[in-house]
């Protein structure tokens, strides 16, 4: 009975270390699989990049306007439409998001373990 018991564990063994590099094989494709596809992703953009053209995005104006009558328009669009105050609260909702995106998969996770 000891034989059998032997060829068996043997014969387990033979076939754990064959699954065991048939995982890290399949693993050492996948990643190599991802890294060729983020390799072409990044070329194809780049190229894209390429094809734009150089200089400042920003065109340039002949004169910016200035004085008192375009200051004036400007302080009551900004009474009418108040900038800043519209960018503190995207600011606050975009940060709001973020940290639940963040938070939320871990309290998910603390919550299956107890």
């Amino acid at each position: 009975m000891t034989d059998f018991s032997t060829l068996m564990s043997s014969l387990f063994d033979m076939i754990l270390g064959w699954t065991n590099a048939a995982l890290t094989w399949l693993y050492n494709l996948f990643i190599d699989l991802l890294q060729s596809i983020l390799d072409l992703l990044v070329t194809f953009a780049l190229s894209i990049v390429a094809m734009f053209p150089a200089g400042s995005a920003v065109p340039s104006f002949g004169s910016t306007p200035d004085g008192p009558a375009f200051n004036a328009f400007l302080n009551a669009l900004n009474w009418f439409f108040p900038i800043s105050y519209l960018v503190t609260i995207v600011t606050f909702l975009v940060g709001a998001m973020i940290a639940y995106f963040v938070i939320a998969p871990v309290a998910r996770w603390v919550k299956l373990l107890t």
